[in-house]
């Protein structure tokens, strides 16, 4: 019975803080058509609780558009004249692409939601410090691309859970859905396609007699493929 009685009192204060900001705008639009004018503040399409992640999905966007530019370093040193890896360019130019459009989509739904982007903030990323070379050899390079699509999977995976509270005051339905449809279920592909990449070539050039005829056959694999 108290537990119930706990329950209906939060609905009954989200209802109420719902009903106070309609009527924030309401009085607001009211002041601001007076004679004496006044502001509209809170006339915004915020509501909800996506303003309680609204820094990790800025971070979110921020680090697609880092993945962007370093896909497209990786794309751009496999299709030099020295290495011409035209499958492994292609598949990297593909992670660089997608990981911008992905970008995008965040920094508009965070306008949707009311907010603003900040291109400048950043969270700090443990697991990539100390590694930011790009420039590698094909096997590591897969390696390496597996690692960052992971760190992102990670992200997308840490803010699903965090507006996926069960507390009303965390609790965004929209967002949720918004980052497990766009983010989660793509990543979980990449990943998967990464991870075949990686232990294929990796079989490939232990049991072949020559290692550079099974890079070759594997690039020519992923122009096709990628």
């Amino acid at each position: 019975m108290f537990k119930s009685l706990v329950g209906l009192f939060l609905v009954f204060t989200v209802v109420i803080c719902n009903c106070s900001a309609t009527e924030f705008c309401y009085s607001e639009i009211v002041s601001a058509c007076s004679l004496a004018g006044g502001e509209t503040q809170n006339c915004t399409s915020k509501y909800g609780a996506a303003h309680t992640v609204l820094k990790d999905l800025q971070n979110y966007a921020n680090l697609h558009i880092t993945r962007n530019w370093q896909f497209m370093l990786m794309s751009s040193h496999f299709s030099n004249y020295v290495k011409n890896r035209d499958g492994f360019a292609k598949l990297y130019k593909k992670y660089s692409d997608e990981s911008w459009e992905d970008s995008i989509e965040l920094i508009k739904y965070i306008a949707k939601r009311g907010g603003a982007h900040d291109f400048k903030f950043r969270k700090d990323m443990p697991s990539e410090i100390g590694t930011p070379v790009l420039e590698l050899d094909e096997l590591p390079s897969l390696a390496k691309a597996l690692g960052m699509w992971k760190t992102v999977a990670e992200e997308g995976h840490y803010i699903h859970g965090e507006i996926s509270n069960h507390r009303l005051e965390y609790h965004d339905p929209e967002t949720s859905s918004f980052i497990e449809n766009e983010f989660v279920h793509e990543h979980a592909k990449t990943i998967r396609e990464l991870a075949g990449h990686t232990n294929d070539l990796k079989r490939l050039v232990h049991n072949a007699a020559d290692s550079s005829l099974a890079v070759f056959l594997f690039d020519n694999y992923l122009q096709k493929s990628a």
